[in-house]
């Protein structure tokens, strides 16, 4: 990387990270960071490093501007998602082309997420988890050593032990199945090439430098006493509030197409002012493996096992409450709820 980055004249400021709550943290290096000194961030790692910088960012008085700052990541952790979405599964190992991308590519918004929790508020831009996709990721953290093998072993293990994950989901429907997903995907393809639309920009900013929370946070009342209320997931859901209170195998939100280089999880994820969210309910552990992404979805962008729902919803309507629900037998005792992974 070093002789591209010599070769373009670039000025180098190398930092390594330290361990969370640090000084050295990549969330504190973004706090205090001189924006007029930088041109980009170029964090070298996997999806962790990125996170911390936003997070570092978003809590910036002048968060609305920090934002603007770059981040032009290069791959080398155990999922490295973010360099997926912006260089390819085809590139995403090449440093060189990381290094070319942030000397020679060009800046492009992209939507961030909001999440509460504990009286706080983060900020993910490419995946929040619940149940399984939480466990796989967070629940193999003494696997790093394996690269992103330890999301598959994750998978596999949890899926053949039939966990359930005791949840209460609200959610505000924007399309309700996969065929409405994907019929608004193409409009909006098609739309693209004749028209360019901007991305819609908050009309007011909060006192964080943040735009408003649309919704509330997971401790506010759901709006319209959260809507239609289900004890069992049904095949479709109509516009507007829904609140599903039963047993889950996981819930997964998302803004990119890809969570790893051979997994697109959300084909039209893009930057439209709405999360994907796929929801798969408590199956046997053949059915589990069939509807895995490390091990069905390698190939394929269609997501047509029929136990997934997938639905698109606002950005900052999803809230995931856990709750303890003594007639669903066979519950996990342990269950996880993570943005898209932040540990260094």
């Amino acid at each position: 990387m070093r002789p591209i980055f010599s070769a373009a004249h670039c000025i180098v400021t190398h930092s390594e990270t330290g361990p969370l709550n640090s000084p050295a943290n990549a969330r504190a290096i973004a706090t205090g960071l001189d924006l007029a000194a930088f041109d980009a961030l170029v964090p070298l790692g996997g999806d962790g490093i990125p996170s911390e910088l936003w997070n570092g960012l978003a809590v910036r008085p002048d968060a609305a501007r920090a934002l603007e700052m770059p981040i032009s990541p290069v791959g080398c952790g155990s999922g490295n998602a973010l360099a997926v979405n912006l260089l390819g599964p085809d590139r995403v190992g090449s440093w060189a082309w990381a290094a070319l991308a942030a000397v020679k590519g060009q800046s492009m918004a992209v939507d961030l997420c909001s999440v509460t929790h504990g009286g706080g508020r983060e900020v993910a831009f490419l995946s929040v988890a619940f149940g399984m996709m939480a466990d796989l990721d967070f629940g193999t953290e003494h696997l790093r050593w394996m690269g992103d093998a330890r999301f598959t072993y994750g998978y596999v293990k949890g899926a053949l032990s039939g966990k359930k994950y005791n949840c209460e989901v609200a959610i505000k429907i924007v399309h309700g199945n996969k065929a409405e997903i994907a019929k608004a995907h193409n409009n909006a393809l098609q739309a693209s090439h004749s028209v360019t639309t901007p991305s819609p920009q908050p009309t007011s900013l909060g006192e964080d430098g943040l735009p408003p929370l649309r919704f509330g946070t997971v401790d506010d009342a759901v709006p319209d006493g959260g809507g239609e209320h289900h004890a069992d997931l049904p095949p479709t859901l109509s516009p507007g509030w829904h609140t599903l209170r039963a047993p889950t195998f996981f819930a997964y939100v998302g803004k990119m197409p890809f969570i790893a280089a051979e997994v697109m999880m959300f084909p039209p994820a893009g930057d439209d002012g709405l999360i994907d969210v796929a929801l798969v309910t408590p199956t046997n552990p053949l059915t589990a493996l069939t509807v895995s992404p490390p091990l069905a979805w390698r190939e394929s962008a269609t997501l047509e096992p029929c136990v997934l729902t997938q639905l698109d919803t606002p950005s900052f309507g999803v809230l995931l409450r856990q709750w303890t629900g003594p007639r669903w037998a066979g519950s996990s005792s342990r269950n996880m709820c993570g943005t898209t992974s932040a540990r260094q």
